[in-house]
């Protein structure tokens, strides 16, 4: 029971690995097709905390600082995430469903060896 509740945890785990990557992909895209959501994303970020500006080097592409810097990545993706939910509602659909799949295994398995 044991062995069968750590499979789901780690099919779990690596389906939200999966989803966050499928994320970050849709999220390179959008900035590549439209860099003036990339230019309002990193204007927010900075302007709520600008000691994150330090992350761009003075000179250099916001692109390039947004593939090469994974706290800018992760903060842009974040914002845009947020501001347009409707972007990615059906990659986070797909996965709630197959995460959701998994749940009610692991709570009967919990249950089970209780």
């Amino acid at each position: 029971m044991e062995r069968r509740r750590q499979l789901l945890e780690q099919q779990r785990d690596e389906l939200k690995i999966v989803r966050e990557t499928e994320l970050h992909q849709l999220c390179e895209r959008i900035v590549k097709e439209t860099p003036a959501l990339l230019e309002e994303a990193a204007a927010d970020i900075f302007t709520k905390n600008p000691q994150l500006r330090k992350i761009c080097q003075p000179g250099k592409a916001l692109m390039d600082s947004y593939q090469e810097k994974p706290m800018l990545r992760v903060l842009v993706d974040q914002n845009l995430m947020n501001r347009y939910p409707e972007r990615f509602r059906t990659i986070r659909e797909r996965y709630a469903v197959q995460l959701a799949a998994l749940e009610p295994n692991t709570g009967a398995e919990e249950r089970a060896s209780a």
